[in-house]
């Protein structure tokens, strides 16, 4: 019966998550939670609508939708970054939920008197995480979500 080979275990063990972020910036858990900390205050001081034709953030029956690339390129003009590297650091927070299909982005109808079309947007389900111990507002009852 041949022996098996016996391979030595590594010394070092290998980093648990790869960091693929440019250098120069800064954390991604520290540019999530900058972005949470500035739609809080968005929604605090009204300077971020919510659930009108042109809010960039509307509540749905399954939770927050950040309309997306929107809510983020105001974030990014705001501060001066790039508004596509905010949102996959809030990605990577893993606040949203998913498609069906493993998708991060959810496509909601929006029926409107005139005309209906197709938005897109991370779904948030927990409210609270948006909105604090605050007033959460009533669905938007124009939106709903589109099958893939």
């Amino acid at each position: 019966q041949p022996s098996k080979a016996v391979h030595p275990k590594p010394t070092q063990s290998p980093p648990s998550k790869v960091d693929f972020k440019k250098p120069g910036t800064s954390s991604s858990v520290g540019e999530a939670d900058d972005f949470l900390d500035w739609l809080h205050e968005g929604i605090e001081t009204q300077n971020i609508s919510i659930n009108n034709s042109k809010a960039r953030l509307h509540v749905v029956k399954d939770g927050a939708l950040l309309m997306t690339p929107g809510i983020f390129q105001a974030y990014a003009k705001d501060k001066k970054t790039d508004w596509l590297l905010i949102q996959k650091n809030v990605l990577k927070k893993n606040w949203h939920q998913q498609t069906e299909k493993g998708l991060n982005i959810v496509k909601y109808q929006v029926s409107g008197q005139q005309k209906s079309s197709v938005v897109n947007g991370i779904l948030i389900p927990d409210l609270a995480l948006i909105f604090g111990a605050g007033r959460i507002p009533k669905p938007n009852p124009h939106l709903s979500e589109k099958p893939l």
